[in-house]
């Protein structure tokens, strides 16, 4: 199979700058060598769906931006899917026949980006870098299980979907019941308003809070991202002082790029 997924791949970059390619693989199975033809017009009826997707995120980051197509002044492709024709013709249908830029060099964009990147965080005095922006925005809203009005499974959201980081926000809660010492924050991240719809990152308590009437303790919570993509979750009593935090990674309990293209595709009707 991956000898198979191999040929089918060199194949498929063949198709790029050809009518036709050809598949082969000796001995593909007892003995049986395996060889077919395939044309640019059939690569294409199978790639049609797959294709067609590839414009749901396109539109979610114009609405996003909340631009228009013809807003767009440059449309430019990096990445290997970009350089198949049947994409560009999609794309370019898309923005009424405005030319692509294909020229950059996948490869030397990404090492580029992650120099620039590199150079930033590591505070290099050069002022041609210092004067360079690199944006990074969270994929998914973050926020924590709420009540509110009788509702107990509330998704009180603190960082919006695409808010920049590194970030810093707080929000004030309080307590539900008379004398409540105790609450527990439970994190998610997602588009639901439902907060269990949402994907669960982890949770920590609050002990020790200074008893008083419902809703009237100052409980404030901190959503911070630094510049790595860490998380970290802080509520702080304001009367009493005391505090307990969470901190989250990027790559624990986080979703994947296709987790969140299908929880958007889901919650906004793509």
């Amino acid at each position: 199979m991956a000898r198979l997924k191999t040929a089918c791949e060199s194949a498929k970059r063949l198709l790029s700058t050809s009518t036709f390619a050809t598949i082969e693989v000796d001995n593909l199975h007892a003995d049986i060598d395996f060889e077919c033809k395939i044309t640019l017009s059939r690569f294409n009826d199978l790639c049609n769906d797959l294709v067609e997707k590839t414009l749901g995120p396109v539109k979610q980051a114009l609405a996003d931006a909340k631009l228009q197509k013809t807003d767009i002044t440059e449309v430019v492709m990096v990445g290997g899917s970009t350089r198949i024709p049947f994409v560009q013709k999609h794309l370019k249908s898309f923005f009424n026949r405005k030319k692509l830029m294909t020229e950059i060099n996948a490869d030397e964009a990404v090492a580029y980006g992650a120099t620039l990147q590199a150079a930033l965080l590591s505070n290099v005095p050069d002022p041609n870098v210092r004067n360079i922006q690199l944006l990074d925005v969270i994929p998914h809203s973050l926020g924590i299980k709420a009540q509110q009005d009788h509702e107990v499974n509330i998704f009180s959201i603190v960082l919006n979907r695409n808010t920049r980081f590194p970030v810093e926000r707080t929000q004030r809660y309080s307590t539900t019941f008379d004398n409540q010492t105790c609450v527990g924050i439970k994190v998610y991240e997602g588009e639901n308003p439902l907060a269990t719809e949402n994907r669960f990152l982890g949770s920590f308590n609050l002990l020790k809070i200074a008893p008083a009437p419902a809703r009237v303790p100052d409980l404030m919570v901190t959503f911070r991202i630094n510049e790595n993509g860490i998380l970290k979750v802080t509520c702080v009593d304001q009367t009493s002082g005391n505090s307990n935090s969470i901190e989250i990674f990027s790559d624990n309990g986080r979703l994947n790029q296709a987790e969140i293209f299908q929880m958007i595709d889901h919650n906004l009707g793509f």
